[in-house]
């Protein structure tokens, strides 16, 4: 089964990401890598960041950008290489089924994206979103700060083109208000024309698009039939043919409305304003330049000022750690000063009890001394006790002993 690739065409601020994101939660694939939200477009742009990279060299290779102000399709002619784009392609989209591209840029390089995929054997399809240009021209005049004038010429552009080159292929035109307040019937006006299934998908998720498709999502508001007499007519004429873009065979009239707007658009190609409008522009970028110069000087200003709190608080922290640390050094002397003096106390009670020792040991000595003395005085009385016992006296006083011992026990009972 071929694989299928859906390029939405539409200009900046046409409503392409809600549809781009609304198609990639039917399972859509659109790329490994998406550029990433920003504030004018919080929910996402669902444009690959690759291709973006790729469309930028090539719109710089024919001296264009998107919101070239005398774009020509004879631009186109300076692209003979479009391998890189092809090889991108291939890198992100070689196993995809179904996949989707959404670049504002793809109108100004629509057939090589043609070419290149058809060289892949990809069945191509487009979507071509439609918003009231006074809303698209307002909302860029925001983001952009581009003239009225101007947004309506690029809406206008990008628009024309993206019919005339997207004729030969399957086609559908949406409209971004109907989009956001009946989704489903969007999807089926798609399934219908591109013959894709995503409606049998859209009951499994039509909770997760309604939460993405809020009405916020939309900032500008204003109907088509408001449009007043100011609007240039060549918008008015194509406002007009909205109602039948997808029933009627239109060709002939937006071949009309583009050859009348290509050739207004001749009245512009003076060399003095040209050569004015390049030198504006030129500074414009030099603008730019030092505006982002300026922005990131302010960002490293910025981060120098944080890196400055940081050590101002880093600072403070070490002065409550030296703090403390001095609190804890004077409660240490505190305790050394104590210790010192207990152990000057217990020095002192020391060498009192040494001294109360020697004391001891000089009554102790001198208590073995007189010990000693005794004991020489009890062997000394031993010896004469024996002496004694032994002598002619003792034996013959033994009688009398007796009797004065009997007379003793007498008179103790």
């Amino acid at each position: 089964m071929k694989q299928t690739c859906i390029l939405i065409l539409g200009m900046h601020r046409s409503g392409t990401s809600a549809l781009s994101g609304t198609l990639n939660l039917l399972d859509v694939y659109l790329g490994t890598e998406l550029m990433k939200p920003m504030e004018q477009n919080a929910k996402g742009f669902y444009e690959n960041t690759h291709l973006y990279k790729v469309n930028e060299k090539l719109l710089k290779q024919m001296n264009s950008r998107w919101d070239d102000a005398f774009y020509a399709e004879s631009k186109l002619n300076t692209i003979d290489d479009i391998t890189e784009l092809e090889a991108v392609l291939k890198q992100e989209f070689q196993y995809s089924q179904l996949f989707a591209i959404k670049d504002p840029r793809l109108a100004y390089l629509f057939p090589l994206y043609t070419k290149a995929l058809t060289n892949m054997g990809v069945d191509v399809k487009a979507i071509i979103p439609f918003r009231n240009p006074l809303e698209v021209a307002d909302s860029l005049k925001t983001r952009n700060q581009f003239s009225q004038e101007k947004g309506l010429l690029l809406w206008a552009y990008h628009f024309l083109l993206s019919e005339k080159l997207s004729r030969t292929l399957p086609r559908v035109f949406t409209h971004f208000d109907e989009l956001v307040q009946s989704p489903q019937t969007v999807i089926k006006q798609i399934d219908q024309k591109l013959k894709l299934n995503l409606n049998s998908k859209y009951n499994a998720k039509k909770d997760q698009i309604a939460d993405f498709l809020t009405p916020g999502l939309k900032h500008h508001n204003i109907a088509l039939d408001n449009l007043s007499e100011k609007v240039p007519k060549p918008i008015r004429d194509i406002v007009s043919l909205v109602p039948n873009l997808n029933e009627t065979e239109l060709d002939a009239k937006f071949d009309e409305l583009r050859q009348q707007l290509f050739d207004n658009q001749s009245l512009f190609y003076n060399g003095d304003i040209l050569k004015s409008m390049q030198e504006l522009e030129q500074v414009k970028q030099g603008l730019q330049a030092k505006d982002q110069e300026l922005e990131q000087t302010k960002q490293g200003l910025q981060a120098k000022d944080q890196e400055l709190e940081q050590t101002k608080q880093g600072l403070q922290a070490k002065d409550q750690e030296l703090e403390q640390t001095k609190q804890g050094l004077q409660a240490k002397v505190k305790e050394l000063e104590q210790t010192k003096q207990g152990l000057q106390a217990k020095d002192r009670e020391l060498e009192q009890t040494k001294q109360g020792l020697q004391a001891k040991d000089q009554a102790l000595k001198q208590a073995k001394q007189g010990l000693q003395a005794k004991d020489k005085e009890l062997e000394q009385m031993k010896h004469e006790l024996v002496a004694m016992h032994l002598s002619t006296s003792w034996k013959m006083t033994r009688p009398l002993r007796k009797v004065k011992r009997f007379f003793i026990n007498l008179a103790n009972k």
